[in-house]
């Protein structure tokens, strides 16, 4: 694992949850990214945590800094929803495992987290 290439990383989805998202309660980098496995065109996954989301859970890509980001935001019970009704039927367990690898970005201290 490359620590400076995940820090990097963890950097930068810092400044986008900042810059972009600074109502987000908690954010993780997840993904190839924070096991340090990224190659050169991997993209950023940022799993956004907020308290509530009134209109759901959401999803997108967009590139900041040039870097391609893939955000999914969640509140607790949207968080719930997919990982009992989406991912645990499918048997591919692809947000637990996203939350599970993941790194907090901004703080470690929400209890979101």
């Amino acid at each position: 694992m490359d620590r400076q290439t995940v820090a990097n990383s963890l950097a930068l989805a810092g400044r986008f949850v900042t810059q972009r998202h600074p109502d987000a309660e908690a954010a993780l980098l997840a993904g190839s990214r924070s096991r340090g496995q990224a190659t050169a065109g991997s993209d950023h996954d940022v799993i956004l945590l907020f308290r509530e989301l009134p209109d759901g859970a959401w999803r997108e890509t967009s590139t900041f800094e040039g870097q391609l980001i893939e955000a999914f935001a969640h509140d607790p019970g949207t968080l719930a929803y997919f990982c009992r009704e989406v991912d645990r039927p499918s048997g591919l367990p692809v947000l637990p495992t996203m939350i599970a690898e993941g790194i907090p970005v901004l703080s470690e201290s929400s209890p979101l987290l």
